[in-house]
């Protein structure tokens, strides 16, 4: 299994802006709206536990990567420097200035003799936990939001060849023909995004697949932990998440609901339909779908920190 990792170069007096731009431009290409292998998985950011003090922009570019829906984990390198209560301040300070509780690791990556004698390595096991335990968080933050993502791209890609589709083939006399392939055309959309979720399970499947090949590689979870050891990848009923039920309309509602009121109202009142009234329901019924995607997005939340219990 292939792993990559990007090791930044480090931080240097003046030099903070062009840093944080680079890193602005990475944070894009990596964004919830790429797939899961573009993802970080685990974000490290090290401070040197022999500094004594966190500056301003430690705690800024930790908030930006939170902040993008990544789990950050400080460690805390050099720490056989210093005491354990020193230690605890450090660790405190990091806290409250990121205004939140995150992992913050203290290691030791050599042997040296200090004056209090020979120092011994510390902090790989619980490094490597937090990698393991970093890559389903990821899914658990980053998942759910890319789903939507996607569904929306889906929505909109839909949306444009109906629009195209109306544009090019409306006449004077063919409404009842446009009307009949926007209903064939949106049940069937319908049916596969909505009502079997083809696209969502796709992805949530793939992404998990991935995971329980990265556990394996790894040989993971370690002994003692708490950490799932296993993934109902196949089990593809585990994410019938009601769709249909969340967006609360039928998917028969154009042949219901918005054509057949459009027909009866060419009929009745016997004005010209023209395709800008035709785009019009038809871009009302992707508001209506859009509507129902922060409803999806949390019920994939929920079945996704169940799946972590």
């Amino acid at each position: 299994m292939n792993v990559k990792f990007f090791d930044s170069w480090g931080l240097e007096v003046g030099k903070e802006q062009e840093w944080m731009q680079l890193l602005d431009e990475e944070l894009i290409l990596r964004g919830t709206d790429r797939p899961v292998e573009d993802w970080f998985h685990s974000v490290f950011y090290c401070i040197a536990a022999s500094g004594h003090k966190v500056e301003d922009f430690d705690t800024t570019i930790i908030k930006k990567f939170i902040n993008s829906k990544y789990n950050v984990a400080v460690i805390l390198t050099k720490a056989d420097t210093v005491s354990v209560d020193e230690e605890k301040m450090l660790k405190d300070a990091i806290e409250n200035d990121v205004g939140q509780p995150i992992p913050i690791l203290a290691a030791c990556s050599e042997e040296k003799m200090l004056r209090s004698g020979k120092s011994e390595l510390f902090g790989k096991k619980e490094i490597e936990l937090q990698v393991y335990n970093d890559f389903l968080d990821s899914i658990i933050l980053r998942l759910p939001e890319h789903c939507v993502k996607v569904l929306e791209k889906r929505i909109d890609d839909w949306h444009e060849n109906q629009k195209k589709y109306i544009d090019e083939n409306t006449g004077l006399w063919n409404f009842s023909d446009i009307k009949k392939k926007i209903e064939t055309e949106y049940n069937s959309f319908f049916d596969y995004e909505f009502e079997n979720q083809s696209t969502i399970k796709s992805k949530i499947e793939k992404t998990l697949k991935l995971y329980g090949n990265f556990v394996q590689s790894l040989n993971y979870p370690p002994e003692r932990t708490n950490v799932v050891n296993r993934l109902p990848i196949e089990e593809t009923k585990r994410w019938d998440i009601n769709l249909v039920d969340i967006i609360a309309i039928p998917p028969t509602i154009l042949i219901g609901i918005v054509l057949p009121i459009l027909g009866l109202r060419y009929l009745f009142f016997g004005t010209v339909m023209n395709k800008d009234e035709f785009k019009s329901d038809v871009n009302k019924l992707v508001t209506h779908l859009k509507k129902s995607l922060p409803k999806i997005q949390s019920e994939i939340e929920k079945a996704l920190v169940e799946l972590r219990k």
